[in-house]
């Protein structure tokens, strides 16, 4: 497989020393013409629904939107402006308590350990799950925030890139994964997190991720610190992601290579190194030098640690004791029965 770079695109093209299938070749044998005829006619009919400020789809009307234009803003507004008859207010900000016992965001004195119990930094894929499970309530759910990347020198008061301190590190690594919060519409119609509530969660770089499927167990996992190959630690650069029909929240992996190192020091008969180096793991040090405290990140250390991130990532928002995993399904979940559920079998 290989990954295209557009015209005028400044990401590199890592994986043109592959010597597989292109995806457009597999997909091209994969489906036919009429096929993509027909998917293209239900995309279509999709398309044809509008979503109501109720949270309701319902036909959208004939030319028209179901709210307002919007005029246009220049570039330098520092504004957040809404159709009319709609209104926004914040809910959640980096550092807001999640679980029990969480301090206040203070940003002059953070802690690892503060940063893994409040929200994490930086806010991607966004998915509300109704409570009871299987229900329509659109006034009380659950709230599922990706926290892909971390922004050290905003987050940190004199951070210098070249000299991170280890300290500021393991909170990048706490502020990084995602976060689950119940949320509540009140009579006035704003919205407002639910504190103490038993749904709230933290998962971060450092939480066990099991892996499951064909990658689960094989030595391309096993590292020096985990001989078994799973469970994983954390999770990394979660960007995109997707609900299921069961009621999980699908969160995706990206640009992991960035968090490793010194890939060279690898022989260069070592399949790792062919294979990392497609994937874009950096040759020397990386940029966030989390290779200086932790092990796991210097490939020259760890040559496996980088396999065990990229993947997408399964985690049931209603079952706090639920271990994520790596969504390689190997049988259904059971049916869920009442508010909170049960847990997904695997």
């Amino acid at each position: 497989m290989r990954e295209m770079a557009s015209a005028g695109s400044e990401q590199p093209v890592l994986s043109n020393g592959g010597s597989g299938e292109t995806f457009e070749a597999v997909v091209a044998r994969r489906l036919s013409r009429r096929d993509l005829l027909r998917s293209g006619a239900d995309a279509a009919a999709v398309i044809g629904t509008g979503v109501t400020a109720g949270g309701s789809a319902e036909a959208a009307p004939s030319g028209s939107a179901s709210f307002g234009s919007l005029p246009t803003q220049g570039v330098t507004v520092d504004a957040v402006q809404v159709a009319a008859g709609h209104s926004w207010a914040p809910l959640l900000a980096w550092g807001d308590p999640v679980l029990p016992g969480a301090p206040a965001f203070n940003p002059a004195a953070i802690t690892p350990e503060a940063q893994a119990a409040q929200v994490g930094y930086n806010a991607d894929f966004v998915a509300f799950f109704p409570l009871p499970w299987g229900s329509q309530n659109a006034d009380r759910g659950l709230l599922w925030n990706n926290h892909e990347y971390t922004n050290a020198e905003i987050m940190f008061r004199g951070y210098s890139a070249a000299n991170p301190t280890r300290q500021q590190v393991d909170v990048e690594l706490a502020a990084h994964g995602g976060t689950v919060m119940e949320i509540q519409r009140g009579a006035d119609g704003k919205w407002a997190v639910v504190p103490g509530s038993s749904y709230n969660r933290r998962i971060t770089a450092n939480t066990p991720i099991d892996l499951s499927g064909p990658v689960a167990g094989t030595d391309w996992t096993k590292t020096g610190y985990n001989q078994r190959g799973i469970p994983v630690n954390g999770m990394l650069n979660n960007c995109g992601g997707g609900v299921t029909p069961w009621g999980t929240v699908l969160t995706a992996e990206e640009n992991f290579h960035q968090y490793f190192s010194n890939l060279n020091m690898l022989p260069d008969n070592d399949p790792r190194k062919v294979v990392n180096r497609r994937y874009g793991v950096p040759g020397g040090s990386s940029e966030r030098k989390w290779e200086r405290f932790h092990d796991r990140f210097d490939t020259a250390k760890e040559p496996n640690e980088p396999n065990r991130f990229g993947y997408i990532v399964e985690i049931d928002p209603y079952n706090p004791q639920f271990t994520p995993q790596e969504a390689h399904r190997t049988r259904a979940l059971p049916a869920r029965g009442g508010d909170g559920g049960c847990g997904a079998q695997w």
